[in-house]
């Protein structure tokens, strides 16, 4: 098979992996590449990092691949965390596959199967995901949100009818009192 003209990924298998391109992008961003496997860490910071089976309270990356691992914060322009949970995950191109997170934020969000407080994207690509809130440009798949523009409003009429009452019963106090 032999490369398109303008493809900018090896399509030859005697061509280098993925891996390896990955490594030379993450060389030319100035990073270093960390392979993580069975460890854990109070912050990492590099170009490429793969983690597997470790945990992390704070990573930074160009590029990260996490499985089995878990982290507090991530902070990274492309990561694919695959059965990992994470805390806040913050990135251009985000894919989260068979994992959990409080708070997912991309330019574009991809998911299967994910459990999620609040997620957050330009484009939400999900295969399934379950969220209390999802905010988006444009979602494309499976979806199911605690929190849906209906219940929100009634919330909101309901927390108005509540503030409204309650100031009239305390202007009533108050004139009684001073009585």
């Amino acid at each position: 098979m032999t490369n398109q003209p303008d493809s900018p990924v090896p399509q030859d298998s005697s061509e280098p992996s993925l891996e390896a391109f990955a490594a030379k992008l993450s060389e030319s961003l100035g990073g270093e590449a960390y392979t993580m496997e069975n460890a854990s860490a109070n912050t990492v910071e590099g170009g490429q990092i793969n983690m597997k089976n470790s945990a992390a309270r704070q990573v930074t990356a160009s590029a990260l691949h996490m499985e089995n691992s878990a982290a507090a914060l991530v902070k990274t322009q492309v990561a694919d965390l695959r059965e990992s949970s994470a805390v806040v995950v913050l990135g251009d191109t985000i894919t989260l596959a068979d994992g959990d997170t409080a708070i997912a934020v991309a330019t574009e969000l991809n998911t299967g199967n994910l459990g999620a407080g609040i997620t957050a994207g330009g484009t939400i690509n999900a295969d399934k995901i379950g969220a209390g809130i999802v905010l988006a440009g444009r979602i494309n798949g499976d979806v199911s949100t605690g929190l849906t523009w209906q219940i929100a409003l009634a919330a909101g009429a309901g927390l108005g009818v509540v503030l409204l009452a309650g100031g009239r019963i305390l202007k009533r106090l108050a004139s009684t009192k001073s009585e």
